[in-house]
């Protein structure tokens, strides 16, 4: 069976990392959204915000995401953590087999508050702002997230929560090494 398959989730509940994981368990391709639109523009994400602003991203957001779901077969797409969060990209989202990386809010602040220099969109916070963003974009992203096609409890492994991806997706069957 050949199928696209979205994973969808906050920022740091590892998208992309079990992402990657899936794809070297199926032999799927894989493609992280973010990256590939910083590819095709020649630009880091943060850069796109800074000088063009947030519509312009998410116009390109769409463009790139309409290109990858009707382009490819076989792949493994971790998308943004607000990719999902608008109705043209759910018409997309919703030709592929969607995946929701669920974590609790305190595994979400565990797991950014060591990583803030990292992450330009959050560097300058106070520990008390990074859970109020959370939070906040927790309870107006969770009812898009939870469109998803399964949902999966990620405070697992990454590698466990790949594997059960692969199970649930029938993905296993494709690679004997599952």
């Amino acid at each position: 069976m050949l199928m696209i398959v979205t994973i969808i989730g906050f920022m740091a509940s590892g998208k992309s990392s079990v992402g990657r994981i899936v794809a070297d368990m199926s032999d799927y391709n894989f493609i992280d959204l973010d990256l590939y639109i910083e590819g095709q523009e020649g630009k880091a994400i943060r850069t796109i915000f800074e000088q063009k602003g947030e519509e312009y991203f998410r116009n390109l957001e769409h463009h790139y995401l309409k290109e990858l779901v009707g382009t490819h077969k076989r792949l493994i797409l971790p998308l943004g953590g607000g990719t999902p969060c608008f109705e043209r990209n759910w018409k997309l989202i919703s030709q592929t087999t969607s995946i929701y990386l669920e974590k609790s809010n305190d595994a979400l602040f565990q797991r950014l508050v060591t990583r803030k220099a990292k992450r330009p969109l959050i560097a300058q916070l106070s520990d008390e702002s990074l859970k109020q963003l959370i939070e906040g974009k927790i309870e107006v992203r969770a009812p898009f997230y939870k469109r998803a096609t399964h949902i999966i409890n990620a405070e697992q492994s990454k590698k466990a929560t790949a594997r059960q991806i692969v199970a649930i997706t029938n993905l296993a069957s494709l690679h004997s090494t599952v």
